[in-house]
């Protein structure tokens, strides 16, 4: 399979979910905050202070007209946005991190939002050993990782001077079955460009799907971090 890069300049190209794709071999899959479409929601008087607002990572589905009709985080509200956002696909999900402001409604109305900034993350399925060529490790320092929902979220900082594009990838490594409970286990793939020198810290959000496996009661995430290889594990 070829990489997937998400390369931006001004216009960029979302990580889309819930869309296959046709595989064959895959190196690694690229992504990095910098290679994420953005999407902002301008105040009107950019006089007023932004009130006390949230930031998730949500699912967010486009309609036919390529609008962001919802969001829906991981606990499960859903929200509508109050402004038009525009995205790049219609009838499309995709994986984001979120800041808004949810509203006041009364009780059985649909609850709406004020988005003030939205962003594709990188959010591929994990992919089983045999479909890398070639896997690398670079370091990655753990900001946060957290189970939300259906997905591992993680916070992440990867140093660089923003030479080239740095490639991630969720590979699974193993399925096991111990006293009748089952744990599946996965690398986070990241490979830093020969020509990025590790200097400042740049923020990378990746988001890895569990919907492949219902099974699973336990799961367990390494990450190379600047200070060795991290286990972090999850009851699923």
């Amino acid at each position: 399979m070829r990489f997937h890069s998400h390369e931006m300049e001004i216009k960029c190209y979302l990580c889309v979910i819930k869309k296959k794709e046709k595989m064959k071999k895959l190196i690694l899959c690229a992504a990095t905050l910098l290679a994420m479409t953005t999407f902002v929601a301008c105040d009107d008087d950019d006089n007023n202070a932004l009130p006390s607002y949230m930031i998730d990572f949500v699912d967010a589905v486009s309609n036919s007209d390529a609008k962001i009709s919802s969001i829906t985080t991981d606990a499960g509200k859903m929200y509508v946005p109050t402004s038009s956002i525009s995205a790049n696909t219609a009838d499309t999900t995709y994986r984001c991190v979120c800041t808004y402001y949810p509203e006041e409604s009364a009780t059985g109305e649909t609850l709406k939002a004020k988005i003030y900034n939205i962003t594709a993350v990188f959010a591929n399925n994990p992919l089983p050993h045999k479909a890398f060529e070639k896997t690398y490790e670079d370091p990655l320092n753990v900001t946060s990782i957290w189970l939300g929902g259906t997905h591992i979220n993680m916070v992440l900082e990867k140093k660089t001077t923003d030479a080239g594009t740095h490639k991630y990838a969720f590979r699974e490594d193993t399925l096991t079955n111990e006293g009748g409970k089952n744990t599946a286990y996965f690398t986070v793939l990241h490979q830093q460009p020969l020509e990025d020198a590790e200097s400042y810290s740049e923020t990378v959000y990746l988001s890895m799907p569990l919907t492949n496996y219902p099974d699973a009661d336990s799961i367990v995430v390494s990450i190379n971090t600047y200070t060795g290889k991290k286990q972090f594990g999850f009851t699923y």
